[in-house]
């Protein structure tokens, strides 16, 4: 019998490409399981892989909400990982183009000019809850300078929370920040994750893999420092 592990994926069938004849059982086996766990990503994937051509169109698009851009698979004490993130144009207009500082070469992972939209993509690695976290973000220009601050909570979105079983290990969350800057001045952003106090349990800050608790990025052209 097929086994379905919603925190960590598909249990007890081996990994198959496209077209090998997968039995029918385990692509309902993980029909189900993303059913519980509409975010987790590997799921999604391993679902896309056995080739259920009348899920495929709705598996693409799913897997395409929850996959960025740019990769950084960030490490945060082993309990959150930011998988990357995505920039995209304000109202989805790719404005027209202004010219960049001398010596910096557009990467075209931004829009050149106006407002622009950044996703931030979190993926569950612990057994936690990821409702107990806060992700902080602190967006600087060139000179260093601080533009503003946002700060949100890493509770899955789901439509059915009594039901769901979003946010084990391996659910995928999406933030979505209007950044009302264009990229040329909200040039970095830096991250922080928290878990907030509860009780007489104090606040823990995560610590990225470099062992700070703030990890900076930069967003017209991609660094980590």
């Amino acid at each position: 019998m097929y086994m379905v592990d919603t925190k960590g994926g598909f249990r007890g069938y081996p990994e198959k490409a496209r077209g090998e004849g997968v039995p029918e059982q385990a692509i309902q086996e993980y029909v189900s399981a993303v059913a519980l766990a509409p975010s987790h990503r590997d799921s999604l994937a391993r679902l896309a892989a056995l080739g259920a051509e009348e899920l495929s169109s709705n598996i693409e698009e799913r897997l395409q909400e929850l996959t960025p851009e740019v990769p950084w698979e960030i490490d945060f004490s082993g309990k959150i990982r930011l998988l990357g993130t995505t920039l995209a144009p304000e109202g989805g207009v790719q404005p027209s183009p202004s010219p960049l500082p001398s010596g910096e070469e557009d990467s075209g992972l931004a829009p050149a000019s106006g407002a622009f939209v950044a996703r931030y993509y979190w993926m569950v690695e612990d057994d936690l809850d990821p409702a107990d976290f806060d992700a902080s973000y602190r967006y600087f220009n060139a000179e260093g300078n601080l533009l503003f601050v946002d700060s949100k909570s890493l509770r899955p979105q789901t439509q059915t929370p009594l039901t769901s079983l979003d946010g084990g290990i391996g659910s995928v969350i999406v933030h979505e920040h209007p950044v009302p800057f264009p990229p040329q001045v909200a040039r970095e952003v830096q991250l922080q994750v928290r878990k907030r106090p509860k009780g007489k349990i104090p606040a823990e800050v995560l610590k990225s893999v470099t062992g700070s608790t703030w990890v900076t990025l930069g967003l017209l052209t991609p660094h980590v420092r």
